[in-house]
């Protein structure tokens, strides 16, 4: 299950996803939380790298065309 601070965004626990344009890379969720901007962010990892670590909006996960589910 994703940890969360106040609010979970929609992205279920562990989810994958790439990037349209690097798709061999893969990045699975691991926390989500409420920003102190008020928006949903997702903590990401990267599957072959574990200490490679992003975050993003929940907006830009699920929303930009930039990533797609991963399988």
């Amino acid at each position: 299950m994703l940890k969360h601070h106040h609010h979970l965004p929609d992205v279920s626990a562990g989810p994958r996803y790439y990037r349209r344009d690097v798709p061999r890379i893969v990045w699975q969720a691991y926390a989500a939380y409420e920003g102190r901007d008020g928006l949903p962010y997702v903590m990401l990892f990267n599957v072959s790298d574990p200490t490679s670590r992003k975050t993003l909006s929940e907006f830009t996960l699920e929303h930009s065309g930039l990533y797609k589910h991963s399988g």
